[in-house]
């Protein structure tokens, strides 16, 4: 009895020191090394004075790595394995096959990946030579022979397909891009905070910075192509001459002053802490990665647009793995320009877009299997929307598809109410984000004023309540304009142009966004199978429109309320790219009425496949090639 007693104590404090307080030492080792760091890449800090050490920020490291581990720990499996382990238990489990198509692929991207680098801080572009045509063209030949090498795989296993395309285009737009933050919208103020992020706390800015903060960065480097305007759409010139001009002055303001701003302020004003933080977070990490290694400024900046790429990339990668049909949706999805164009860039869209498509991709693959919701599945479903809402807490009203989750799929009634508290808890999470800062700071404050004279958020509110039959029409008659399909226009804001307009770096084609249109409608009726009749009932449905429709009045009273003058009647501000996260929903829920009507699913892939490498190859011609 004694020794049984003895062994059961073993077994519990091993389970203990393993499981707890393995983790938590790994977990401060790995805040001392974050720190060091942060003081090495810090131009005006040093690891060797101690008082520059930060308690508070190695906290944060600390907690920050606790959290990653025990989501990992969450969402994985219900085995509660590693990192080190899962890795380990995969190889072993793998194929030869497999093995060797994984080698294929990191060979094929590593050495872009290291020549990207390796141009990257040697300023990329040089006087007198030009290598961003011969580059696309070589990735362009390499990607359709690797697509044609391993063809058979690449068929029957979509997501490498999509992981060959997505990362080989996406380093290309990294590489071509402009140096200037704003070639996305708004990309001057998502650069700001990012770099505060990427400090933690007392963020650094060098006069390269400061210049990329301002949102007439072009005029500043010269880079206003003739007839451009900063009040519309302005197409930066990208001629050899003019970027490396643009790119050394930025290397000769990074080698001077740096000034500092205190705490987590931002050089502008305000704080970077907010619920929008998350989404900034990869090119935060580029950007520390980068000062830790020495770089330049603009290898600092590449690397923030490569972390961001490559982190949209990865997680719609691992979205496409868990399904059963519905690959190629997913895959059409990522591959969309819009999206891919703005990972590498910086913005938080693709973070909230990317994660919202892992979210529904784990609840669609449960149904198609026939499975239990697990521990593991409510975790990922949950807390990939919740990350990924955070920076758009207005599509909240989408959770209301896992809100009416079929009952067979949860082991007891219990359960199922469970999973629908969740969903409710994450709904009222996404709300507390922006309500509370909303009325903690005043509704004068919520006001855009980029958004004219006359905006007051208190007055909109105001009038919306007083007048609640005046507003339905505004936004009926707003969303019958808004939404028309038949507007083919070169202007960006249209919807034929929302999932390939870049409008900074070229003039929308409507025929493009035709294109990618049909690619999705194509996808979302043929890739289906007799996996997703599991889920074809009139409540699954019912639920994608009214969370559609719930989520689009909250982004235009978003804007009516922040960025329109008091009693317009229409809504200033809504861009078609707010939409892309309600197109997930429609495509994998939605539009499942019927199983396939193509027998050879693997020709079909083919042929995805030959169409979103055509229409990427187009963007880096029309993008990057025609305007040289």
């Amino acid at each position: 009895m004694e020794q049984t007693c003895i062994a059961r104590w073993r077994d519990n404090s091993g389970w203990l020191v393993c499981r707890v307080l393995v983790p938590v030492l790994i977990c401060v080792f790995l805040a001392l090394l974050l720190e060091l760091g942060t003081l090495i890449g810090a131009p005006l800090l040093t690891p060797l004075n101690s008082d520059h050490w930060r308690l508070k920020r190695m906290f944060i490291f600390f907690v920050a790595c606790l959290c990653i581990y025990a989501c990992w720990l969450l969402v994985h499996d219900e085995r509660m394995i590693g990192p080190v382990g899962y890795v380990r238990e995969r190889w072993r489990g793998s194929s030869v096959r497999e093995r060797a198509l994984g080698i294929a692929i990191a060979s094929a991207c590593i050495p872009t990946l290291l020549s990207l680098l390796a141009r990257a801080a040697t300023s990329l572009v040089g006087e007198g030579y030009d290598l961003r045509l011969p580059l696309i063209v070589s990735v362009c030949a390499l990607v359709v022979g690797f697509l044609v090498l391993f063809r058979g795989t690449i068929t029957r296993r979509l997501e490498y397909g999509f992981l060959v395309l997505a990362l080989s285009f996406g380093m290309l737009m990294c590489c071509c891009m402009p140096v200037i933050a704003e070639v996305s919208w708004d990309g001057q103020i998502h650069f700001e905070s990012t770099q505060a992020i990427s400090y933690v706390l007392d963020a650094e800015y060098s006069n390269a910075d400061l210049v990329m903060t301002r949102s007439d960065a072009v005029l500043v480097l010269d880079l206003m192509e003739e007839g451009g305007s900063l009040s519309g759409s302005w197409h930066p010139r990208q001629d050899a001459s003019a970027v490396a001009a643009a790119q050394n002055m930025l290397i000769e303001l990074g080698r001077g002053d740096v000034s500092e701003v205190a705490g987590t302020s931002l050089w502008s004003g305000g704080t970077w802490v907010s619920s929008a933080a998350v989404g900034r977070l990869p090119a935060a990490v580029g950007l520390w990665v980068g000062r830790l290694l020495q770089l330049s400024c603009l290898g600092q900046y590449f690397l923030a647009r490569l972390f961001s790429m490559t982190m949209y990339v990865l997680v719609i990668f691992f979205a496409m793995r868990r399904l059963r049909s519905g690959k190629s949706i997913v895959a059409a999805l990522g591959l969309l320009p819009t999206p891919l164009l703005m990972s590498a860039n910086f913005s938080y869209d693709p973070w909230c877009f990317a994660l919202i498509v892992l979210s529904f991709a784990r609840y669609v693959s449960v149904l198609q299997r026939g499975e239990v919701f697990r521990r593991c599945d409510v975790f990922a479903i949950y807390g990939a929307f919740l990350l990924g809402a955070l920076v758009k807490a207005v599509v909240f009203p989408l959770l209301l598809v896992f809100f009416v989750a079929p009952r067979q799929y949860f082991s007891s009634r219990a359960e199922g109410w469970v999973f629908r508290i969740g969903a409710v808890l994450t709904a009222l999470c996404l709300l507390a984000s922006f309500a509370i800062p909303f009325v903690l700071s005043g509704a004068t404050n919520a006001s855009d004023l980029r958004g004219g004279n006359g905006v007051d958020s208190a007055g909109q509110v105001g009038f919306i309540l007083s007048n609640p039959i005046s507003y339905c029409g505004v936004l009926v008659r707003f969303a019958l304009e808004f939404l028309n399909p038949f507007v083919f226009s070169s202007e960006p804001n249209s919807l034929m142009n929302a999932l390939s307009s870049f409008p900074f770096l070229a003039p929308s084609r409507p025929l493009l966004g035709l294109v990618e249109w049909g690619t999705l409608a194509f996808a979302a009726v043929c890739d289906r199978d007799t996996s997703d009749r599991t889920y074809r009932g009139f409540a699954s449905k019912m639920s994608v429109v009214l969370g559609v429709i719930g989520s689009f009045v909250l982004i235009a009273t978003a804007l009516y309320v922040s960025f329109t003058p008091v009693g317009l009647q229409t809504v200033n501000g809504v861009q078609h790219r707010y939409l892309l996260p309600l197109l997930v929903p429609i495509l994998l829920v939605f539009s499942n009425f019927a199983d396939s009507p193509l027998r050879r699913r693997e020709r079909y892939a083919c042929y995805f496949l030959s169409v979103e490498w055509a229409v990427l190859t187009f963007v880096m011609a029309t993008m990057f090639v025609v305007a040289f």
